[in-house]
């Protein structure tokens, strides 16, 4: 059903990122990510669960208007340089977090969680109050 879900809205939620700023999509998935989250944590039976399977695929789509901003606010010409050391940095930051997000688990099993939605609360503030997006968008 998630998968579903996920087809069904990815094309709509998708073309939102060409339509109102690109901040504040990205803002907006990490409200809903933040959201289906606490309802994982707080569910209690397979309903609720179901029900949390189908709210997270509406922020998958949406996690692309990252990129598109990226290519945005990058010059063109050394955009491959630069998108390169952002993934490569994104990658050297994920090495460790298993490793972090087992420890948390075994102290209790809701901490890698609530670390997540504290971390996407910070980063989606600090995008929405930080980030100047471009007067023009690339073409």
């Amino acid at each position: 059903l998630q998968k579903v879900a996920f087809l069904t809205l990815s094309f709509p939620l998708g073309s939102l990122i060409d339509r109102i700023k690109r901040k504040y999509v990205i803002v907006l998935a990490h409200l809903l990510f933040i959201a289906s989250t606490i309802l994982l944590l707080i569910s209690r039976g397979y309903t609720q669960l179901l029900f949390t399977h189908l709210t997270f695929p509406l922020s998958t789509p949406l996690w692309n208007a990252y990129g598109v901003l990226k290519a945005d606010m990058v010059q063109r010409d050394t955009r491959g340089r630069v998108l390169g050391v952002i993934s490569t940095l994104a990658n050297l930051a994920a090495i460790p977090a298993s490793g972090l997000a087992g420890f948390l688990y075994d102290f209790d099993p809701t901490c890698p969680f609530i670390l997540t939605i504290i971390l996407g609360a910070i980063a989606g503030a600090i995008v929405f109050l930080k980030v100047d997006e471009p007067k023009t968008r690339e073409e």
